[in-house]
């Protein structure tokens, strides 16, 4: 089940709407709903303050900044020139809004002494005030290019913008998400008809880019979601390639995933290499012989077990899997957190709390360590056993599924033929050499006793072995069991019988029953907790208790082990429980029994408990039946022990069925799935898996899934011994995935992404709904901010004598690109506002001012004519139906057209033809060819992003023009 989504905070006035142009609704904003600052920020930056979700406790203060350009020292903008608006002229306003991070480095203990560093975020002495990191002094930098703002969007006055960041939980915010900070930027862009706005996806986490997670796991980016599409591709990716990409990696087999990882294993032509070879291969880079190419295989295998028949086939499917149980896992800490920190608030309230002691203090910080520590080993008993603390090279090197089998993966059993083991990839607990803590704390390990050592789950079949023997000498002495039961139960299966969680029943007859523990708890450890819980259940009188809350309380009365009170709770509403009097003199009715109810929550999809009600039961003291023979505290009957040995009885250790002896024989059982109404069967499975993960084990599995597949696909990597795969003529390579390299490569070269909120010509034909009363129907009250007259898109032509100088990166001979919102002589068109009975003279006075009061080199523009209105005279009337929703071109003169604000991009005249296609400047590094002036990458030119550049470089092409020709010379 999906987390549920949190409010976006907003305004409070939330039928707050506009119906003009972006350049006359930010006005309106401004003017009605923020209060400005009585200062400038900085040189031509104003700000203004407006709340959202002011009272709650997502409030929140969005700065809008008032940028003008004349005043302003940064003139040009980069993500115009990066995204292809670099032709747009500059415009006179530009708008910054931001919510400033609330991050504080006092509260953290590990910050102590230090703040963080506003350019880079590393953390540096506070007292320094450049950093050592960066070697920038975030004090003298624009408050516009700090990175640690929670959001940070910019509109130019022509309703193009860009989102430069959005900083979630993980980046540092204590209240806001990332979904909540991105919302509040849709509704801005929205609220105001914005028209196009571009963002660059560079978001990444512990190496791992998310531009190509995401688009392998649901199909696009993670701004995707949310309409952003692909804008620009760098190194000539376009639309189609970016696509293609995305679906090669999503859809590609995790059969020949497995096939190719299993093809790097060292064959038997490289048993007669030496040790010193073996090494350097094992050392080169991508030539891991076991470790990486194993454990890729564990991950993929270990989640076809959790998973089941819903176990992802595809590698866009496993991708999925593991950022959804991410996510899920989360959601569970974060409840139980929440829970935690409740109980704590309500036992403070009741007077319960109190001031800890010393010893709680230390015993209750020690719990906490052994838990982190558990959690991080992964404690679900269920899937994963603790590892035996071996030395890496002695681990079983192949692991997954037993030969023949018809899975996915089909690799080789690590132990046996016979048996089917996943590993974890979790690292060995290093335990301390001290007892877990003193009797009194949940009497679980004596004060005296020795220090606890952690030892490996014991394997099922090898218990089931040693206790056989007593399982049937204690047999042979039953002399009530006819041959004729016996022979009738060997051919069908036995009932099961209800056991003490993590039990197994060896043998089933009516007189005898033997449950073996086969959890990695000791029956005392088992019954301790089983007793806190049914504890807190009493406590609650007889109400249902969610099963979050029932761990979090059982955990305060000094179970730190999480993973035991899971296993508890799997099955605590099969048992019995007594609850006795702690009157003194309670003689008859001391004890009575109760049983523990469960059921599944339909509006929270939660499992809840409920100990059932019983008079006087808050005066008396609850207990879990674990043996199963007990009842109630009473003996049973047994009959009389036999004189000799019955053949029946011989019958009865082998009458189990062929399906359980399997399961004893298997390492891992398949936990229990509870079935959550709601849900379909995958999302179940989900569920049931996450409780078997830990948040350390989903990070480190996602890693690895990126680095040895998605990022560099490993099998395709050139490797020492290996000769190299021939295309075209020779023959082709034994690796599936080859491509997948190329399409990785495709997916992190696109940076560039665009989202059209409002097109400009949806504007000629948008007008407000009519007011409504205060019922909200009808007429009357205050309508919305309206946008009066008539609507005309026009296309102010602006030299029409010549193009001017060359726009920066634009080439002659590109084709397409994204020009669609003006040329080298146009600006983007607009929305022009006309009187109900305009005159041509009305429209060129309200062209003029849209364009004056917009652009900085148009200051002094001035229309000469309107394209079909030629030879018609200013005080002519256009006509309502006529004018009304027409594209008009205008041409005029008065442009300052060798200004420094001519273009976004800048004056600068050079040329981009690499030899990728790319004719156009994508943001990438660069290089100048010093005999044709010519830009290419780096990258396609050999030269890599760690090398410097040469003084001087000349081009294939130069240098080959240089050889042909006599007097020819070249940069070298």
């Amino acid at each position: 089940m999906e987390e549920p989504a949190e409010p976006i905070p907003w305004l409070r006035n939330k039928d707050l709407a506009y119906y003009g142009p972006f350049r006359d609704n930010v006005k309106a904003f401004i003017k009605n709903e923020t209060e400005a600052d009585d200062f400038y920020v900085e040189g031509g930056i104003l700000g203004h303050t407006v709340t959202l979700a002011k009272g709650t406790k997502y409030e929140a203060n969005m700065r809008v900044y008032e940028e003008t350009m004349l005043d302003s020292s940064r003139v040009h903008c980069d993500c115009c020139r990066c995204i292809g608006w670099h032709h747009h002229p500059v415009t006179r306003k530009q708008y910054h809004f931001i919510i400033h991070t609330d991050f504080r480095a006092d509260l953290k203990p590990e910050l102590k002494g230090k703040r963080i560093c506003q350019i880079c975020t590393a953390a540096m002495p506070a007292k320094d005030k450049v950093c050592a990191s960066c070697g920038e002094n975030d004090g003298e930098t624009s408050i516009l290019d700090y990175q640690t703002h929670l959001m940070h969007g910019m509109l130019h006055a022509n309703g193009c913008g860009h989102l430069m960041r959005i900083n979630g939980r993980e980046a540092g915010s204590r209240v806001l998400s990332g979904q909540q900070l991105i919302q509040i930027w849709e509704k801005v862009c929205n609220l105001l008809r914005a028209r196009e706005v571009s963002v660059e996806d560079v978001s990444q986490k512990y190496g791992v880019e998310f531009r190509l997670l995401n688009p392998v796991a649901c199909g696009k980016t993670w701004y995707g979601t949310f309409g952003y599409q692909f804008g620009k591709g760098s190194f000539g990716n376009t639309a189609a390639t970016h696509r293609k990409a995305a679906e090669l990696l999503r859809n590609f087999p995790l059969a020949d995933v497995v096939h190719d990882f299993k093809n790097m294993r060292p064959t038997r032509a490289n048993s007669s290499k030496n040790l010193l070879e073996l090494k350097a291969e094992t050392e080169s880079p991508g030539g891991s012989l076991h470790s990486g190419d194993d454990e890729t295989l564990e991950v993929i295998a270990r989640y076809e077990v959790l998973m089941g028949r819903h176990a992802p086939r595809t590698l866009g499917g496993l991708v999925a899997l593991l950022l959804r149980l991410q996510r899920i896992v989360r959601r569970n800490d974060k409840a139980e957190k929440e829970l935690l920190l409740r109980s704590q608030r309500e036992s403070k309230e009741r007077g319960e709390g109190g001031d800890e002691g010393a010893d709680a203090k230390a015993r209750r910080r020690e719990e906490e360590r052994e838990a982190a520590a558990k959690r991080k080993a992964g404690t679900s008993e269920a899937l994963f056993e603790p590892l035996a603390f071996q030395h890496h090279s002695k681990r079983p090197k192949r692991v997954g599924y037993k030969r023949g089998d018809d899975g996915v993966n089909g690799v080789e059993s690590p132990t046996s033929p016979q048996q089917r083991r996943v590993m974890s990839s979790a690292k060995p607990r290093a335990l301390p050499s001290r007892p877990l803590r003193p009797r009194g704390a949940d009497g679980l390990v004596p004060a005296t006793e020795s220090p606890f050592k952690a030892e490996p789950a014991p394997n099922p079949r090898h218990l089931a072995a040693s206790i056989r023997p007593q399982v049937k000498r204690e047999l042979d002495l039953d002399p009530t069991q006819p041959k004729k039961l016996a022979s009738r139960e060997g051919k069908k299966q036995a009932k099961p019988s209800t056991s003490a969680p993590g039990s197994t029943k060896m043998g089933s007859s009516k007189a005898f029953d033997v449950e073996v523990n086969t959890s990695r708890w000791s029956d005392a450890r088992i019954e301790t907790a089983s007793n806190h819980c049914v504890e807190v259940l009493r406590e609650h009188g007889g109400k249902y208790m969610p099963r979050q809350e029932v761990r979090a309380l059982a955990r305060a009365k000094g179970v730190g082990d999480t993973g035991l009170l899971d296993h508890v709770l799997k099955n605590i509403s099969e048992r019995r429980v007594i609850l006795t009097k702690t009157a003194p003199k309670a003689a008859k009715g001391a004890t009575q029994r109760a049983s523990i109810k469960r059921r599944q929550n339909a509006s929270t999809g939660q499992l809840e408990y409920m100990l059932e009600s019983v008079p006087g039961m808050s005066k008396m003291v609850a207990s879990v039946v674990i043996s199963a023979g007990a009842s109630g505290g009473k003996k049973t009957s047994s009959p009389a022990p036999p004189s000799k040995k019955s053949g029946a009885d011989k019958v009865l250790i082998k009458s189990e069925p062929a399906q359980q002896q399997q399961q004893r024989r298997t390492t891992h059982v398949k936990p229990e799935t509870v079935k959550r109404p709601g849900l379909t069967g995958e999302q179940n499975a989900m569920e049931e898996a996450a409780r078997q993960l830990t948040r350390d084990d989903l990070d480190r599995d996602i890693k690895l899934v990126y680095k040895s597949v998605l990022e560099h696909y490993k099998p395709a990597r050139p490797r020492p011994g290996r000769p190299p795969s021939k295309d075209g003529k020779g023959a082709k390579s034994k690796v599936r995935g080859a491509d997948l390299v190329a399409a990785a490569r495709v997916l992190l070269d696109t940076k560039q992404f665009v989202k059209t909120y409002v097109p400009v010509e949806s504007l000629l034909t948008l007008r407000p709904p009519p007011p409504r009363g205060p019922d909200g129907q009808g007429k009357g009250g205050r309508p919305p901010m309206l946008a009066k007259g008539l609507r005309v898109l026009v296309t102010a032509v602006i030299d029409a004598k010549n193009k001017g100088p060359k726009v920066s990166g634009m080439d002659v001979s590109a084709k397409g690109g994204r020009r669609k919102h003006g040329v080298e002589t146009k600006p983007p068109p607009e929305v022009v506002l006309l009187p109900p009975d305009p005159l041509l003279s009305d429209l060129k006075l309200a062209v003029n001012k849209c364009f004056q009061d917009l652009y900085v080199v148009l200051a002094k523009f001035k229309v000469s004519y309107a394209v079909g209105f030629e030879s018609t005279k200013d005080a002519t009337k256009l006509g309502a139906k006529k004018i009304g929703g027409a594209r008009v071109e205008v041409h005029g003169d008065g442009a300052d057209l060798e200004s420094e604000f001519r273009y976004q991009g800048g004056l600068d005249q050079w040329v981009v033809r690499c030899v990728c296609g790319t004719c156009d400047d994508d943001g990438e590094r660069m290089i100048c060819c010093d005999a044709c002036e010519v830009w290419m990458h780096t990258r396609c030119v050999s030269i890599a992003d760690s090398q410097g550049t040469p003084r001087k470089w000349t081009c294939a092409d130069c240098e080959n023009k240089g050889k042909v020709s006599s007097g020819g010379g070249g940069g070298g």
